[in-house]
C-alpha cells in the first residue's frame, strides 16, 4: 500500500494549493485498498433489505448498465479526514457509472476511480421489521411494519395522513 499523509506543513496559499493538487497524485487504487475485514456485524434485516433492493434493481434494470448497487461495501472518498478510511453502509446506489468495471466485480467503491461520482442513495438499516394484523373494512391481512430501536412501530403513510386530517383537516 502507498504511504499517505495529510500532515505536511503549509507555509502559504501556494503551498496549500500545491498540497491539494499533490493530494490527488497519491490516492491509492482499489487494488491497494482493503475490501473486507471478515468481521460479520450485520443482523438479518441489514442483509435482507439491501439484497432485496439489489435483486429488484437487477430485475427492473436488467437492460441498463449505467448503475451500481453495493451491499456492505466500502465507499472510499476524499471528503473526510482520511481517504483510506471507508464509509460502509448497508447498501448504496450510484447512477451514471458502469454496472461492472471492465467486466469485473468491484472490491470497493472508490470515488476517485468512478470519475468523482458519489452514491445518490445510501441505505443504513437501523430499524426493525415486524409482522402484525391489519384490518381494512372486512379484509384482514398480515403486513410488515417498521419499528424503531425501542420497539415502537412507525406509522404508515396512510396513518400519518389520517392523523394529519384529525389535527388540521383536509390537505390544502
Amino acid at each position: 500500500m502507498m504511504a499517505f499523509s495529510y500532515n505536511k506543513g503549509i507555509d502559504s496559499l501556494d503551498g496549500a494549493l500545491a498540497m491539494v493538487s499533490e493530494r490527488w497524485l497519491y490516492l491509492p487504487s482499489s487494488d491497494e485498498l482493503p475490501c473486507s475485514d471478515d468481521t460479520p456485524v450485520d443482523n438479518e434485516d441489514q442483509n435482507f433489505i439491501p439484497n432485496l433492493l439489489l435483486f429488484l434493481l437487477e430485475f427492473i434494470w436488467a437492460e441498463r448498465n449505467d448503475w451500481f448497487f453495493g451491499v456492505d461495501m466500502g465507499i472510499y472518498h476524499t471528503t473526510g479526514i482520511n481517504p483510506l478510511v471507508p464509509v460502509v453502509p448497508d447498501g448504496f446506489l450510484s447512477l451514471g457509472v458502469a454496472r461492472r468495471k471492465g467486466g469485473q466485480s468491484r472490491k470497493s467503491y472508490v470515488v476517485w476511480e468512478e470519475e468523482g461520482v458519489v452514491p445518490s442513495f445510501v441505505l443504513e438499516v437501523a430499524l426493525g421489521i415486524g409482522r402484525s394484523r391489519y384490518t381494512s373494512g372486512d379484509v384482514q391481512r398480515e403486513v410488515l411494519y417498521w419499528y424503531d430501536e425501542r420497539g415502537k412501530r412507525y406509522l404508515t403513510p396512510e396513518e400519518q395522513l389520517a392523523r394529519y386530517r384529525e389535527r388540521f383537516g383536509e390537505l390544502p
